[in-house]
């Protein structure tokens, strides 16, 4: 019984093969995609990706790769007068009509297709899915009216006093954040109503860089003197017991672009895993609130403080259920996998400098100086994705 595997190896196969032939007797494989492009009326992107495509080995890279039906049969027609014989003609004809029947067969487009061949060919899949998410991008910008070119998480575990806890940075924040509708808001932070004598457990307890209680003072962790845009005003509401902060008025001009960023301290802020201490998975992750271009998360741990095991990376959607407690097997159906993977740094600070965050290293740089922390020692995880999916909650947990 044939499979959509077995179908398009063979797909792919005999379209290598014929228009590999074809190619070879007009003499197109030593033109160039320039060249090619001029002599066969196609685009120069066209081209390229057809002598790529015939050039591959694997029939699922020359499946991911190959232009669609319509651009090889003007291709193949075209070659009739450039001296192709008849019988290579037909040949690469009938390649064609079984890339189409296979398009038909499985979804309809050439799309639907891609996104099924993904799934034996790690690379398609990591194009595909930037491409899908880019689109994504574009569209839920447009229909909520906020995007950020960033949206960024990083936690930074350092030893408490306390041999059995960890105290815990946690600087977050989205840069660029650009409104085209008025009314379109998003969750920036929320805090804890506490009434007058009421004791809060340090773990619940956020204080500013400086060891003061941000408890009802909200503005007393941001940091947007790191960022590059305008400080991004916030609206501030009540429901019970919760204080909820949103993103205030920014008006709708097309050049103001602003950021939030923020640096809280919870001491202690995590117990220390290991022997003869917690057993429990330490996890953290982060949810964006808005499209974004890129989502930056980054776990920052202290040598004296690592815990055993490896990281490793989980993805869940909250839809429906919201955020999910990492690791619960009740919520095993809402993992999904993604292609990119965890990256390992360690050495200085100015190894976690990246584009998107010019002042990045400056902000934990000078975090870690106001803390007295001597963080020369460290290991970091992170993850980076672009275009990362809203609704989904990207997670780092030691298991």
């Amino acid at each position: 019984m044939k499979t959509i595997r077995t179908q398009a190896d063979s797909v792919g196969t005999q379209l290598a093969r014929t228009m590999g032939e074809l190619v070879s007797r007009v003499g197109g494989a030593q033109l160039g995609p320039k060249l090619l492009s001029e002599r066969f009326d196609m685009t120069v992107g066209t081209a390229s990706r057809f002598l790529r495509a015939i050039a591959e080995s694997n029939p699922m890279d020359v499946m991911q790769d190959i232009p669609g039906p319509t651009p090889l049969k003007k291709f193949i027609e075209s070659t009739r007068v450039k001296g192709a014989s008849d019988e290579q003609i037909m040949e690469a004809a009938e390649a064609v009509e079984e890339f189409e029947e296979l398009i038909r067969q499985y979804g309809g487009s050439r799309s639907s297709l891609n996104a099924l061949l993904s799934n034996w060919q790690p690379r398609g899949r990591k194009q595909f899915a930037l491409k899908r998410r880019q689109e994504a991008f574009k569209a839920l910008s447009e229909l909520n009216g906020i995007s950020s070119s960033l949206t960024f998480g990083t936690f930074c575990l350092f030893p408490n006093e306390e041999k059995g806890f960890l105290d815990m940075l946690h600087i977050s924040g989205m840069l660029e954040i650009k409104r085209t509708r008025s009314n379109a808001t998003v969750y920036v932070g929320s805090r804890r109503d506490v009434k007058e004598g009421e004791s809060v457990p340090p773990h619940l307890h956020p204080l500013t860089l400086d060891g003061e209680s941000a408890l009802g003072a909200f503005h007393s962790v941001r940091v947007d003197e790191f960022g590059a845009g305008l400080p991004a005003p916030v609206e501030t509401s009540q429901v019970g017991d919760s204080i909820i902060h949103s993103l205030g008025d920014t008006g709708l001009s097309p050049g103001d672009k602003f950021d939030f960023i923020t640096a809280e301290l919870t001491r202690p802020g995590a117990r220390r895993r290991g022997p003869g201490f917690c057993e429990d998975p330490l996890f953290v992750f982060h949810i964006p609130a808005a499209p974004c271009r890129k989502l930056s998360l980054d776990l920052l741990i202290h040598r004296d403080a690592l815990p055993p095991g490896s990281a490793e990376l989980l993805v869940y959607s909250t839809i429906p259920l919201g955020p999910a407690v990492v690791g619960d097997p009740a919520r095993k159906h809402d993992l999904t996998d993604i292609p990119e993977t965890l990256e390992i740094r360690t050495g200085s600070l100015d190894s976690l400098q990246y584009r998107e965050f010019p002042r990045y290293v400056d902000l934990l740089e000078n975090s870690f100086e106001r803390l007295g922390w001597d963080m020369g020692s460290f290991t970091c995880w992170r993850l980076q994705v672009d275009f990362a999916p809203v609704g989904t909650q990207f997670c780092i947990r030691f298991a």
